[in-house]
């Protein structure tokens, strides 16, 4: 679950609907330089791979559990490694039954988010974060020997612009864990793009690196009150009572 403290409550995405955007993201990439738009032949499992990358968080995102530090719903930044990795684990095997590009793909994106997460952690932790990334390398081995030679050519673009649309549309979503502040300029990809959020639902892009502008990202929700809950019951009761909602944010070239 992606949980954006608001002004008017906390504003509640489900991380599949997130990952779906990212798919919208990817089907629209033109291309900058250092990271080309995929092969026509490549499209169909890539963006298979970017909008079903986070399926596996579906089951947890369908009960939100209190966090007790925020007394709001868990963000999926405050997950256990366990269960971190069960739901990767999901994500890619969904994946890798569609066919071998996407769960390849899938599984080196999981791999690179666990690896970042040696980082800080517990030894514990790290010494079970290796264990899924030595386990993953080997399945990629294998899934790379199921793929078209023209697939294995273009994993690491491919692998790269996964990850890119993904925290696109992470920051589209107000993830408050990696957005930006407001106005300040980040650098992705290693410098070749760089994004600026600028008024509330604009995020701005330069070089723009999509085949039409603007792009408009909806995203579906709810916003639940802005209480710090006391239990469980009391947030299952928020839960039920919150209207749908969609939100909406707008990726346009960035301004000089």
């Amino acid at each position: 679950m992606i949980v954006r403290p608001v002004r008017e409550g906390a504003q509640l995405i489900h991380q599949h609907d997130h990952a779906r955007a990212a798919g919208s993201l990817a089907r629209r990439w033109g291309g900058i330089p250092g990271l080309p738009a995929p092969p026509p032949a490549l499209r169909e499992p890539l963006f298979f791979a970017a909008d079903n990358h986070d399926v596996g968080w579906c089951r947890l995102d369908s009960a939100p559990r209190l966090d007790p530090e925020t007394r709001l719903p868990q963000s999926f930044f405050a997950a256990t490694v366990e269960e971190a990795i069960a739901v990767w684990r999901e994500g890619i095997r969904f994946c890798e039954a569609h066919g071998p590009f996407s769960g390849y793909l899938v599984s080196v994106h999981f791999g690179s988010l666990a690896e970042a997460g040696f980082a800080g952690a517990p030894a514990e932790a790290v010494e079970v974060l290796r264990g899924f990334v030595e386990g993953e390398r080997a399945r990629q081995e294998a899934l790379l020997r199921g793929c078209a030679p023209e697939e294995g050519a273009f994993r690491a673009a491919a692998v790269r612009l996964l990850r890119l649309c993904d925290t696109l549309s992470l920051i589209a979503c107000r993830a408050p864990e990696i957005s930006p502040p407001p106005g300040a300029v980040q650098s992705l990809t290693g410098g070749g793009l760089n994004l600026r959020l600028a008024e509330e639902g604009v995020l701005e892009l330069a070089p723009w690196p999509f085949l039409v502008a603007p792009v408009k990202l909806l995203f579906p929700g709810v916003t639940i009150p802005p209480d710090r809950f006391a239990s469980q019951a009391d947030l299952d009761e928020a839960l039920q009572l919150a209207e749908p909602a969609m939100f909406e944010t707008q990726l346009v070239p960035m301004a000089a």
